[in-house]
């Protein structure tokens, strides 16, 4: 079955998409993600403070929270994610943005 990409036009098969197997785990020996996993702490200074979930000034629109450096001038932040809040919209797709 040919398809054609909606954004490039491009035809594609499903056949030219690589198969993704999963990891082949002994039944019993699945390890679960540590429960708690460690804060995010700035490289380089060690620290960190929790910026909580709002609205952007600038953009009116809504972000989730984030750690960032507690240092001032810093410009070093966490991973998205690394705070648990509610969460900002998800990036939107490059080809539907």
């Amino acid at each position: 079955m040919t398809l054609t990409c909606p954004t490039c036009h491009a035809p594609f098969t499903l056949a030219a998409v690589p198969a993704v197997r999963a990891a082949s785990v002994p039944a019993g020996q699945h390890q679960a993600p540590p429960a708690n996993p460690a804060p995010w702490t700035c490289p380089a200074h060690g620290t960190s403070k929790t910026i909580p979930a709002g609205i952007s000034k600038k953009s009116g629109r809504p972000y989730g929270a984030f750690a960032a450096c507690d240092m001032a001038g810093c410009p070093e932040k966490g991973p998205f994610g690394s705070v648990a809040g509610p969460a900002a919209r998800p990036a939107a797709h490059p080809h539907f943005a």
